[in-house]
């Protein structure tokens, strides 16, 4: 966004030989462009949207005001589930904000480049990491742990003991 905000691009589509150009690899190209049109900055052709240019436009005190209306509108979903103050959340509730959002196995990615967003946008200051449940570190047991079969000094690691592979 800050390249765009800068060169414009040069006035061309934003595409992935443009993302090459940028240094991206072909599935961070893929997965950025496909991004950009979800927040709607470009159309399906890769031309960059009124979104992209009011965002570009904006001078230097307002254009994070600029992206963070956008992200409020695009997110509204999102927002309608969390508020606005997302610093009072809990990564699991914004999480579960994201559950109508498909596919399912990207919703952590989602939700990441979503908390980013915000927080570039100035929305949050810092993003929500902790998540709900004791804050104390994992208890342990005390007991050490048994020694594990196939170890050195039993045959050389191999099941039976005998240097190979058992078969059934």
């Amino acid at each position: 966004l800050e390249t765009f905000r800068s060169t414009g691009f040069g006035g061309g589509a934003v595409d992935n030989a443009l993302m090459t150009r940028l240094g991206m690899g072909r599935e961070i190209a893929r997965r950025m462009l496909q991004s950009l049109r979800l927040l709607e900055l470009i159309d399906d052709t890769g031309q960059p949207t009124a979104n992209l240019m009011a965002y570009k436009e904006a001078s230097s005190d307002a254009y994070h005001q600029v992206l963070a209306g956008l992200l409020f509108d695009v997110y509204s979903p999102v927002f309608a589930v969390t508020g606005k103050n997302l610093s009072e959340k809990t990564t699991t509730q914004i999480e579960d904000a994201f559950r109508t959002f498909k596919p399912d196995a990207l919703r952590k990615r989602a939700v990441n480049l979503f908390l980013g967003l915000c927080q570039y946008a100035g929305i949050v200051t810092e993003v929500p990491k902790d998540k709900p449940g004791p804050k104390g570190p994992p208890s342990r047991s005390t007991k050490p742990p048994a020694p594990s079969k196939g170890t050195k000094g039993d045959g050389g690691g191999s099941v039976g003991g005998r240097g190979h592979v058992a078969t059934q």
